[in-house]
């Protein structure tokens, strides 16, 4: 939670450019969660790591030079050596020729970046090398800062994880589900359950995708 963060406050920005210069899809949805999961685990060992080294110690010994106390107190939080290698292997295997045009990493510790990186290329013909200001469309990277917004919510008592989303916002209650024929003549049923605001944000509340044209053509159409 981001509380018990909130001596390093680490934030991680990870950006992907997705398309492929010969115009292949890149992975299925599937693919890609399962291909990121080597990388989160990596960054959520960093962010342990930076918050560890950040957090408020035990007093020193009264040898200690009040000099020296002062300096470690206001020391600048930094990553453990070598904790960082296995995401930037990850981010430079994945924008390789085969793989993504190019990735941006940024953690920053108590608002002072710590760690950041550009890896592989800002352009379809991979001639430009990515930067770290380089610009992206935003994307999907909204769901991270208003995950973010929401657990800084649940940390001061106002939104509970597990909580029915029609709690917050009442335009979710008596929700259907699709279970066949088409957004021109949809076969629906109730929902089993209500979703939780935990599987609204880890994308398990059973909302459409792609994956279901008409299913997708049918929510689009209530949106």
């Amino acid at each position: 939670m981001i509380a018990e963060l909130s001596a390093a406050y680490v934030c991680l920005h990870v950006g992907f450019k997705l398309a492929l210069p010969d115009g292949r899809e890149p992975l299925s949805t599937t693919g890609l969660r399962a291909s990121l999961l080597p990388m989160a685990c990596g960054v959520l060992l960093c962010l342990a790591s930076v918050a560890a080294a950040a957090a408020p110690v035990a007093d020193a010994p009264a040898t200690t030079r009040p000099a020296t106390a002062a300096s470690a107190a206001t020391a600048s939080p930094q990553l453990p050596a070598g904790s960082w290698q296995a995401v930037e292997d990850f981010l430079a295997g994945s924008t390789d020729a085969r793989g993504y045009l190019g990735a941006v990493s940024l953690v920053m510790a108590d608002g002072k970046v710590v760690q950041s990186g550009a890896y592989g290329h800002r352009d379809l013909g991979r001639a430009s090398p990515m930067r770290e200001d380089s610009i992206f469309r935003v994307y999907s990277m909204t769901k991270t800062v208003t995950t973010v917004a929401v657990l800084i919510l649940v940390e001061e008592g106002r939104l509970s994880l597990d909580a029915p989303i029609d709690r917050y916002l009442p335009e979710f209650s008596g929700l259907q589900r699709f279970t066949g024929g088409s957004a021109d003549a949809p076969q629906l049923a109730p929902a089993g359950s209500r979703p939780t605001l935990r599987q609204l944000l880890t994308h398990t509340a059973g909302f459409a995708t792609a994956s279901n044209e008409e299913a997708t053509r049918l929510l689009e159409r209530a949106d």
